[in-house]
C-alpha cells in the first residue's frame, strides 16, 4: 500500500528577503533580531502577515575570513510558505559576500586579468561572477529599455490598437517595427542607443 500525500495546496518555493540588518558582520550578530523587529515582513507570495518561524547557520567567506551567521526564518500566516530573511552584505545561495563579488567585478572590468584579482575566489568562480554579471546587466538594461520605452509606443505608432494584431500576428511585419523606431524623431532623440 502507497502512502497517500495531501495536495490540496501545491507547495512554493521559498524566496529569500534581502533586508538591511546591520553595516558589517559584528553588526548584525549583535543586533539582527532588534532589525528583524523593527522590519513589517510580509510574504512575497501573498503579502499576508509573517511571524518569525526557526533560524539555520549560514557560513560565508567576507573579506577573506570565513563566518558563520544565524539566519532567521520567517513563515507567513496566510499561505504557510516559509522565507529566509539575509542580510544585505551577503549573495543569496552564496558563500562569498557581496562586497567581495563586487570588488572583483570591479577589477575585471578594470581590465585585470582574472588570475591578478585579489581574491580568496578561484579563477572559475570569478569567471563565473563575470558572466553572471554581464547576463543579469543585459537582462537589466533590457528591462528599463522597456520601462522607458513604454509610454513612447503610442506616438511611434499612430494606428497602434489597429495593427498591433498584425504586427504581432506576422513575424515578417517586425522589420516594420524597427524602421518604425530608425525613423521616429520620438525615439532617435530620446533614446538613441535603441535605434542602432
Amino acid at each position: 500500500m502507497s502512502p497517500t500525500f495531501n495536495n490540496s495546496k501545491a507547495s512554493t518555493p521559498s524566496i529569500m528577503i534581502i533586508a538591511y540588518l546591520g553595516k558589517n558582520v559584528k553588526d548584525y550578530c549583535k543586533n539582527f533580531l532588534r532589525y528583524l523587529e523593527e522590519l513589517d515582513l510580509t510574504c512575497p507570495y501573498c503579502s499576508g502577515r509573517t511571524n518569525f518561524h526557526a533560524t539555520y547557520e549560514r557560513r560565508v567567506s567576507i573579506q577573506g575570513i570565513e563566518e558563520e551567521l544565524t539566519i532567521q526564518r520567517i513563515i507567513c500566516k496566510e499561505c504557510r510558505s516559509t522565507h529566509a530573511v539575509i542580510p544585505d552584505f551577503i549573495r543569496p545561495y552564496k558563500y562569498y559576500s557581496t562586497c567581495d563579488s563586487e570588488a572583483a567585478l570591479r577589477d575585471i572590468e578594470d581590465g585585470i586579468p582574472f588570475e591578478q584579482v585579489e581574491t580568496a575566489a578561484s579563477i572559475s568562480t570569478l569567471r563565473r561572477w563575470a558572466a553572471e554579471f554581464q547576463e543579469k546587466s543585459r537582462q537589466a538594461a533590457g528591462a528599463l529599455k522597456a520601462i522607458l520605452f513604454r509610454p513612447l509606443l503610442p506616438k511611434i505608432f499612430a494606428n497602434w490598437k489597429e495593427n498591433y494584431a498584425t504586427v504581432i500576428s506576422k513575424p515578417a511585419k517586425l522589420g516594420m517595427i524597427k524602421s518604425a523606431l530608425v525613423f521616429s524623431p520620438v525615439v532617435m532623440t530620446a533614446f538613441p542607443s535603441l535605434v542602432r
